[in-house]
């Protein structure tokens, strides 16, 4: 069911336009209001609008990146990642999970399926592409890479993956143009030394250092967000790093339109 929604977003120094996108991924609860107007099964309808007031200045449109509390409320709007903690019964719901992961016997190895048929999209709703498991290990990279994140987000990954720290600190010894051509395909620097793999398409499987029964707590974070190869070669690093709600892809519920 395709939705056109839209959410305009009232801030100090921004003032958006989130306008929903093709309704590749729907609320995990569709009978909870979001704002706005809706209808009789409680979805807003098309073309309604609602506004959010922000407190802070909304800082940029790299959920890896960014960290202050505007800009990841506006990110989770427009960015979806495996799960959510549900603000009811405080559980964890999957997202662009299909289900809860699946831990091995010793607990060191997770495994997540992933939706089936989740799309990402321009700012105009235009398919771009099929969100994939290898979107996780490109994101990963990203957040581990000394010069392409700048340090940030890079706390959780350390203690939640195998590998992660040493691949920080490999890439921290590097020249900048050396660490920017790094990436995460098969058989790469970054994919041999980091406990995560991509067995197809719509399975991602993690390795971490010890037991984590908590893991489910990680990829509801913000720094776990998905990242298509396809879009870093469409913009480049830097252009990645300077991206706006004009070129940026998104697999949310909503585009930023303006």
């Amino acid at each position: 069911m395709k939705k056109l929604l839209c959410i305009m977003i009232a801030m100090v120094m921004c003032l958006g336009l989130l306008a929903g996108c093709d309704g590749t991924t729907t609320p995990v609860d569709p009978n909870a209001p979001v704002g706005g107007n809706t209808n009789e099964g409680g979805n807003p309808e098309i073309g309604t609008m609602f506004e959010i007031a922000l407190t802070a200045p909304f800082t940029g449109f790299d959920p890896l990146r960014t960290n202050d509390s505007a800009s990841t409320y506006v990110n989770a709007q427009i960015y979806e990642t495996l799960y959510r903690i549900n603000p009811v019964t405080g559980e964890y719901d999957p997202l662009l999970a299909a289900e809860l992961p699946e831990f091995s016997e010793d607990g060191m190895t997770v495994t997540v399926k992933l939706r089936e048929g989740v799309k990402w999209v321009d700012m105009n709703g235009n398919i771009k592409g099929d969100v994939t498991a290898h979107d996780w290990a490109v994101a990963l990279e990203w957040v581990m890479n000394f010069y392409k994140n700048d340090s940030s987000h890079t706390s959780q990954p350390i203690e939640m993956i195998a590998g992660a720290k040493e691949y920080y600190e490999y890439t921290k010894g590097l020249t900048q143009e050396e660490a920017y051509a790094l990436d995460a395909s098969e058989g790469s620097v970054f994919m041999e030394m980091v406990g995560i793999e991509c067995p197809d398409d719509l399975t991602l499987v993690y390795t971490c250092p010890t037991e984590k029964p908590y893991f489910p707590s990680f990829p509801a974070w913000a720094g776990l967000y998905p990242m298509p190869q396809a879009m870093v070669d469409e913009l480049g690093v830097d252009g990645v790093k300077s991206m706006d709600n004009t070129n940026y892809w998104y697999n949310g519920c909503y585009t930023m339109t303006e």
